[in-house]
């Protein structure tokens, strides 16, 4: 039986694979690259207008200058077009989450709005609408309307009051209940500046290495422990036992345990600087993802030193951004850093690919240049 028309299908089937794989990689690659530039230019846009240069500051401006006195209270809120399902608060006013309440005594920050009317306490009230000039074009607006939201720029209005004003006071956000303290900077040279942003540098560092070191523990160990448990299943389903075969499973899984006190301390040692649970538990997913595909990578032929220097650069820069501008948009930075650290790895192995099948003569008419 001639066996050359089943060798000669399969080879087709083989090149048909490697060809579709091929594009499909490379149109992945130009597709992360391109999503990746278009969120970094929407992050730039959207920091230059709204974190370094405040074009909603003069909505405020006159509102802040008014707050001479001990007992006043500043809302700042967005106006929305919401629905009558909305929820209402106690005193029949619609509860809007994009609304900051600031004040010089924080005491006040907390009190009903339906105390404030019978009391001596000054309350002024901004509204700024959604269509507003200061929120720059109808694209840029629907983009923060939809997609970025207010609070960055609500937030960012109050820091840059505070450091004109010079003036210190407490602001409190009704959509993640969280309190900020506000107050200028004592030194505004360049020799403060230039140390804060040291100071960023070093604290980025600090947390990669540690993160890094940590989750590269861990993996060295469950891997090691998968080794030790394949070995031990395979001598005891060699040696017919059928019971301890569950011992051992349960063993080794009671032994893991001990990586989860480990991983938690990492999460709630990321809070104390990100000051959020979930955003912390998205940075360590993304160190854990970043790992896994190094260790991965180590072990396979396309490994070069580019592809880690291309992960914590971009990892790094995304940790700078954070610690330079704790208001700045911090979820945007943090989906624009691991388009670009996906972007890198498929790049990186496409090209190693690339290469090795070059040097090893394997590209010719029948067998094109595409991965695997």
């Amino acid at each position: 039986m001639d066996s050359r028309p089943v060798h000669n299908e399969l080879h087709v089937r083989s090149l048909v694979w490697r060809v579709l794989g091929g594009q499909v990689l490379g149109f992945l690659e130009v597709l992360y690259f391109f999503i990746g530039v278009g969120l970094l230019g929407m992050l730039i846009s959207q920091h230059v207008s709204f974190v370094k240069y405040g074009a909603c500051d003069a909505e405020v401006a006159e509102a802040i200058t008014a707050l001479s006195g001990e007992a006043q209270i500043l809302e700042l809120r967005v106006n929305r077009n919401l629905s009558k399902a909305e929820k209402r608060g106690e005193d029949g006013r619609i509860e809007d989450s994009t609304a900051f309440r600031f004040s010089t005594d924080r005491r006040l920050l907390l009190v009903p709005r339906e105390q404030i009317s019978g009391s001596q306490i000054g309350l002024h009230e901004v509204v700024i609408e959604p269509d507003s000039q200061c929120f720059g074009s109808f694209a840029s607006k629907s983009l923060i309307k939809y997609v970025l939201g207010h609070e960055v720029i609500l937030l960012n209005v109050f820091r840059r009051a505070v450091e004109k004003e010079k003036m210190r006071g407490y602001l409190y956000g009704y959509s993640d209940h969280k309190l900020y303290p506000l107050e200028p900077p004592a030194d505004n040279n360049w020799w403060s500046v230039y140390r804060g942003k040291f100071a960023a540098c070093v604290t980025s560092l600090f947390l990669m290495h540690t993160m890094s070191g940590l989750i590269t523990f861990s993996l060295r160990h469950i891997q090691v422990r998968i080794l030790k448990l394949s070995v031990d299943l395979r001598a005891y389903m060699l040696s017919q036992i059928s019971c301890s075969a569950l011992e051992v499973i349960v063993h080794y899984a009671l032994d893991a345990i001990v990586f989860v006190p480990i991983i938690t301390g990492v999460l709630y040692f990321l809070r104390e600087f990100f000051e959020d649970l979930f955003f912390s538990f998205m940075v360590v997913l993304v160190a854990w993802m970043r790992e896994v595909v190094l260790l991965v990578n180590a072990r396979h032929w396309a490994n070069e030193k580019r592809l880690q220097q291309l992960l914590s650069a971009y990892f790094f820069t995304f940790h700078l951004y954070f610690f330079c501008f704790p208001m700045g948009y911090s979820w945007l930075a943090l989906f624009t850093c691991t388009l670009f650290m996906q972007h890198a790895v498929i790049m990186t192995w496409n090209r190693s690919i690339r290469r090795h099948s070059i040097y090893a003569s394997n590209v010719n008419a029948l067998s094109p240049l595409h991965l695997l």
